[in-house]
C-alpha cells in the first residue's frame, strides 16, 4: 500500500533538494546549461552528490511530490543513473502527466538508454503527435529517442519523420528552436554529455 502523503516531509525534501539556488527553476528552463562554466560545473556536482546521498525511498518520495519535486527527482535520477526509477518515470510520461516535468522525464530515459526506454518514447510520440493542439514535451521526447537510437544502434524515430511523418505535421513552423529533429537531439545529448562529464569530474576528486 502506498504511504499517505506527508506534507511536512515533502516540505523538508523540497527545501533540501529543490529550493537551493533556485534549482528547480534552472531545471525547468534548462538555464543551468547557460551558466558560466564554473557555476555550471558546481551545479552538476551538487546534483550528482545529492542523488548519490539519497536512498531509493527518498528519491521515490520526492518524485511523488508536486511538479517541482517530481521535476527535480527526474533530473536527479538521470544524473545518478538511478534506473530503479525507470518504471515510475515511464508511467508518468505514458500517462500524459508530463506538464512542467517533461524535460526531466526525457532526460532520464535518454540517460538510461535501454530498448524499453525507446519503446516508451515511441508510444508517447505516437499518441501525442496526433494531437496538433498539444504543445508539450514532444521535441525533447523525439530528441531523447534519437539519442537512445544512436547509443543502441537502432532506428525507430523514422516513422515520425519526413514530409508525411507526424513530426512535421505537429511541429509546423512556429516551434521555438525550429522543427529540425537534429536540434532537439543535440539539446538532449548536451544534457547527457554534461551529466557524464560531471560523473568523471567527481570520480576524479574521489581518487
Amino acid at each position: 500500500m502506498k504511504p499517505e502523503f506527508n506534507a511536512a516531509a515533502h516540505d523538508l525534501l523540497f527545501e533540501q533538494y529543490c529550493l537551493p539556488g533556485g534549482r528547480y527553476k534552472k531545471l525547468l528552463s534548462g538555464s543551468f546549461m547557460r551558466l558560466r562554466p564554473d557555476l555550471r560545473t558546481a551545479f552538476g556536482i551538487a546534483m550528482l552528490r545529492d542523488v548519490r546521498g539519497m536512498t531509493d525511498e527518498t528519491l521515490a518520495t520526492l518524485f511523488d511530490g508536486d511538479w517541482r519535486e517530481c521535476l527535480t527527482a527526474a533530473w536527479l535520477a538521470g544524473f545518478g543513473g538511478r534506473i530503479f526509477m525507470r518504471q515510475a518515470i515511464s508511467a508518468r510520461l505514458a500517462g500524459r502527466r508530463e506538464r512542467h516535468v517533461g524535460k526531466g522525464l526525457c532526460f532520464s530515459l535518454a540517460r538510461f538508454s535501454a530498448p524499453g526506454d525507446a519503446e516508451v518514447l515511441v508510444d508517447y510520440l505516437t499518441h501525442s503527435l496526433s494531437d496538433l493542439s498539444c504543445r508539450s514535451v514532444q521535441p525533447w521526447a523525439l530528441g531523447a529517442l534519437m539519442v537512445i537510437e544512436e547509443r543502441l544502434g537502432v532506428e525507430s524515430s523514422g516513422q515520425f519523420l519526413g514530409s508525411s511523418g507526424k513530426w512535421e505535421q505537429w511541429a509546423g513552423e512556429d516551434l521555438a528552436g525550429g522543427s529540425d529533429p537534429q536540434y532537439w537531439k543535440d539539446e538532449v545529448l548536451g544534457w547527457c554529455r554534461f551529466a557524464s562529464s560531471i560523473e568523471q569530474e567527481v570520480e576524479g576528486f574521489e581518487k
